[in-house]
């Protein structure tokens, strides 16, 4: 699996230099031990403090932690990191959706260029990731033909977890 993260940013760059859709799905079933789906997409960071500009995005939804995902901002050599739910995210397509430092919502733009907006942060000092509501769509649908809606708790593997939380003990 090494070598399939370490191609992403050379395919990326690929599909600019391209003109080609601004993201990339990647879904692997049989060849990681956890399927999982990959989403890599070029996206709009929004903020009070600063014009819009461009970041890198990856989200990775994984069997292996079912209920949530990992979205991953990059620019300018930064790189952070939040943990999302998935149904928070689902939900969000289609009305506001979240509490607290994460909130989902879809906005239509002029043109029919519908997007969602993804907050983080508190209400008082945030910024909002702006993606594309038909790819982001797409893409939580391959999840979701991963790991079915209600089917979830089947993946979570808490005899491993108990079994390591008690050898901790020993």
């Amino acid at each position: 699996m090494a070598e399939l993260w370490a191609a992403f940013p050379v395919i990326s760059q690929a599909f600019r230099k391209a003109a080609l859709p601004p993201f990339i799905s990647v879904s692997l079933r049989e060849t990681d031990p956890f399927p999982f789906a990959c989403l890599m997409y070029r996206a709009v960071i929004i903020s009070e403090d600063c014009p819009p500009f461009p970041v890198d995005v990856t989200f990775q939804y994984s069997a292996e932690h079912p209920f949530g995902l990992m979205m991953t901002l990059k620019a300018s050599g930064t790189e952070a990191e939040w943990t999302l739910s998935r149904e928070q995210l689902i939900e969000g397509l289609h009305r506001p959706a979240g509490r607290g430092d994460v909130g989902v919502r879809p906005v239509a733009r002029n043109g029919g260029q519908d997007v969602v907006l993804i907050r983080l942060g508190p209400a008082s000092n945030h910024v909002e990731v702006e993606v594309g509501r038909s790819v982001l769509d797409a893409w939580l649908e391959e999840t979701l033909r991963l790991i079915p809606r209600g089917s979830e708790a089947q993946y979570l593997m808490l005899d491993e977890l108990i079994d390591g939380i008690l050898a901790a003990d020993k």
